[in-house]
């Protein structure tokens, strides 16, 4: 998808979904680490653990970085595409865009 001009309200609208796929993004990093802590408790060695915890956080924070580093507005179409293809936010998140922008996501995601 190229860059995409989008109108003041688009712009506005794409960000508060960016915002809610990245927290969403962050829950489900931290759920990761949630499942290594829990089979930690009461292990006498904590090196595995930490080194399982790092490398959760590590590779998860590659994830996050890939998808929202170089976010400007004309990249919010592009980033919220690739959040609906990964299943991080809901096809129906796209009822607040235009009528454009929204024919330029379903292209996109649909592909």
């Amino acid at each position: 998808m190229g860059d995409f001009d989008l109108t003041k309200a688009d712009k506005k609208y794409a960000r508060q979904m960016i915002n809610k796929g990245l927290k969403k993004e962050y829950s489900m990093g931290l759920d990761k680490t949630e499942n290594a802590i829990d089979t930690w408790e009461g292990k006498i060695d904590n090196k595995p653990t930490y080194h399982k915890l790092y490398s959760s956080i590590e590779k998860h924070d590659a994830r996050i970085s890939q998808i929202y580093d170089r976010m400007s507005g004309s990249r919010d179409l592009n980033t919220f595409a690739t959040q609906l293809a990964d299943g991080i936010i809901d096809v129906n998140d796209i009822d607040g865009f235009s009528e454009e922008s929204r024919k330029i996501i379903l292209l996109y995601w649909r592909k």
